[in-house]
């Protein structure tokens, strides 16, 4: 006997199983659901562990809406609106089995995401340490329930199976063998996936420090300048053109936070596009402490910068903008945990305030800045969005805040940061800030690569609700 053969004579007892099994029993449509739904999720999941979903099929891509996350909930929905706009018309119908099949699939997709919706880390569900336990025990329940609904059928599927391998088959299965060949498959695509990501990690951690430059090498080797894409969530400020290297340069992403809150208050106040989930924070710095960065301060990065010297290999400044009091309520004691230094961008004439944006104290400052891992920078005194009026108001709004802060805190303030990131690429602002003793200033413009050439202008990364790994990092 040939092999084509055997290949058809197996494929034909597969059919003949699944007839007298599933479709002559009225079967067919709650297996067929229950089947794609337990596939569907297994490979959610595997898209989950594998570098937090960075993969390279663009089925896998990331979706965001204001800062959230929701990729499979959207591919799910869909696959949910399509599987009922089909419906499933009659049993035996080549609609009914495509109706079943991306039913299970749409809800496993949907149920994967579903606790994104409940505030929680839709990587580990119900604890940092437990999800991929309750993950194998799900899908354990849903093993047992479909072999106790068609148990005869996966049994005889199984000796058919074993009894190919070692003798032999008969005539083609047609949809039967695609179904069955399409779930070996999604299986090896899985695998690989994992191992691809694993591999792909690596690459990065090892190509995620770049050495600083001096404006002679960056001049000779400006093409081999490998700037790290940012990942932007869509509450990104208007774009500004990223300025290109120049002068000194050193690699030293800032992270840009605002508000650090439970996402069920961030919708409360309509403070989504600026706000990141203490989960999701905790995560984020978990993952700066456990890949080797260290966190610098703004002084240390702009020092650098002017003195061209080096910083730490994978520095990182971590920068918390307008002295919201979710700040200190949930932010710092994930920060305290992990040991890492983070910059407050202070407005101070806002310090204390309270209202649908709620600021801490000056009190609650001077207890943060105690721990020693806090430093701030001058945010103006009101927020005032600098460029925009007269010179004596920027003026007014830059040393009112430089004197509070040194006054209060003890310090000597020589960092800015603007608010809305205007005013960064102004020459009135720039010098007006240069001429009150200022050494370096923070925009909004997103980039990873920090220059000498425009110190008055460091660029940030805005960080939504997700993996670090997203930015690059």
């Amino acid at each position: 006997m040939t092999e084509k053969s055997r290949i058809m004579r197996y494929f034909d007892t597969i059919r003949d199983l699944y007839n007298k099994h599933i479709r002559n029993k009225r079967e067919e449509p709650r297996f067929l659901m229950l089947t794609s739904f337990i596939l569907f999720f297994i490979l959610a999941r595997v898209s989950a562990y594998s570098a937090n979903g960075i993969l390279p099929l663009p089925f896998f891509h990331n979706i965001y809406i204001q800062q959230v996350h929701v990729h499979h909930l959207v591919i799910g929905i869909f696959l949910l609106l399509v599987a009922g706009f089909i419906r499933i018309p009659q049993f035996g119908s080549t609609l009914s089995r495509l109706s079943s099949i991306l039913f299970g699939a749409g809800a496993a997709l949907t149920l994967d995401e579903f606790a994104l919706w409940l505030h929680l880390d839709p990587n580990r569900y119900f604890g940092s340490q437990g999800y991929i336990s309750l993950d194998v025990v799900f899908v354990f329940l849903l093993l047992l329930l479909t072999s106790m609904l068609h148990g005869t059928f996966w049994r005889k599927l199984l000796v058919t199976t074993i009894q190919y391998f070692t003798f032999g088959g008969r005539k083609d299965g047609g949809f039967f063998r695609l179904f069955f060949i399409l779930c070996a498959l999604a299986l090896i695509l899985s695998i690989g996936l994992i191992l691809w990501s694993k591999t792909h990690t690596q690459i990065k951690s090892k190509e995620a420090y770049l050495s600083p430059v001096s404006n002679v090498a960056a001049q000779k080797n400006r093409e081999t300048i490998n700037i790290t894409p940012t990942a932007t969530p869509s509450a990104t400020p208007s774009a500004t053109p990223t300025q290109i290297p120049a002068g000194f340069c050193l690699y030293v992403p800032v992270l840009m936070y605002h508000h650090v809150q439970p996402f069920a208050d961030a919708i409360l106040h309509g403070q989504q596009s600026l706000s990141v989930d203490p989960a999701f924070f905790d995560s984020q710095m978990s993952y700066l402490a456990t890949h080797g960065y260290t966190s610098i301060t703004p002084d240390q990065l702009v020092n650098a910068l002017k003195n061209h010297t080096q910083v730490p290999p994978k520095s990182v400044v971590i920068t918390l903008d307008d002295g919201y009091l979710d700040v200190f309520t949930y932010a710092m004691p994930i920060l305290q945990k992990y040991h890492l230094n983070a910059a407050l961008m202070i407005p101070t004439g806002l310090l204390g305030g309270q209202g649908n944006n709620a600021y801490f104290t000056w009190g609650q400052l001077k207890q943060m800045m105690s721990s020693g891992i806090i430093s701030v920078t001058d945010h103006t005194w009101s927020h005032f969005p600098m460029g925009s009026g007269t010179t004596q108001k920027d003026q007014f709004e830059i040393m009112t805040a430089k004197e509070q802060l040194e006054q209060n805190l003890g310090i000597h303030m020589d960092v800015f940061t603007y608010p809305y990131g205007t005013g960064a690429q102004n020459p009135r602002v720039t010098s007006l800030l240069q001429q009150d003793g200022f050494l370096g200033a923070f925009s909004t413009i997103p980039g990873t690569i920090q220059c000498d050439s425009y110190i008055m202008a460091l660029h940030r990364t805005r960080i939504g609700n997700t993996s670090l790994s997203t930015y690059g990092l």
